[in-house]
């Protein structure tokens, strides 16, 4: 009878320790993918004591966690690279260590999505500003012909004025005594002249408005 018993308790032990080997074969081939990168494979039902159910159990949400963070994050980091940074990690159902990463996932993001916005506003403040110096550019060649037709006025005006005085000094006698002067009359010179420089003035002053407004706005 004792023997009996004795043969029964040992057959049992065996088959027991037969179950633990076979899992922990199933166990180890299981690691292995994981470490090779493979988080979707799941560990079928052991046979054997309870623990061992129990065990499968936790290995199978510890991969579910696994899997979840890192198509999670993906998701989320794709996302804001493409600029929807509305697209946040779902923190809900990540425990311990994997919420604290899942936070400071979206965190990075938020932070991307302020300096997106603020290199939207440098973008708009340079075109307007780059707007703003066409504008004066543009005031500017015009003043800048105007300037250059004046002169060239002045300059002939000058010349004539020149060419008169000298035709007069080699020959006085060709300008009859009762009839009026055909040299230009200084004071028309400085006519012009004080005109022209008012010109010149009012074309200058224009150019420093355009200019400070251009300022002003950027």
């Amino acid at each position: 009878m004792r023997r009996t018993r004795s043969t029964s308790t040992a057959a049992a032990l065996s088959g027991e320790l037969d179950s633990y080997r076979r899992a922990v074969a199933v166990l180890s081939a299981a690691f292995e993918k994981v470490a090779r990168g493979d988080l979707e494979m799941r560990i079928a039902p052991l046979e054997g004591p309870p623990e061992l159910a129990l065990l499968r159990d936790d290995v199978n949400l510890s991969l579910d966690v696994m899997d979840a963070f890192v198509r999670e994050s993906g998701a989320s980091l794709t996302a804001a690279a493409q600029g929807r940074f509305h697209r946040q990690f779902l923190v809900r159902g990540m425990p311990g260590t994997f919420r604290d990463g899942a936070q400071r996932i979206n965190t990075a993001c938020d932070t991307m999505q302020e300096g997106a916005l603020a290199l939207a506003d440098q973008d708009a403040t340079r075109q307007l500003m780059v707007d703003k110096a066409s504008e004066v550019s543009v005031h500017v060649a015009a003043a800048s012909t105007e300037l250059g037709a004046s002169a060239q006025i002045l300059a002939a005006s000058a010349q004539s004025g020149v060419d008169e005085a000298s035709c007069l000094k080699r020959n006085p006698s060709s300008l009859p005594a009762n009839s009026p002067s055909t040299v230009t009359s200084p004071l028309s010179f400085t006519s012009a002249t004080r005109a022209s420089f008012c010109f010149n003035r009012r074309s200058r002053t224009d150019v420093r408005r355009s200019t400070n407004r251009c300022v002003r706005a950027a």
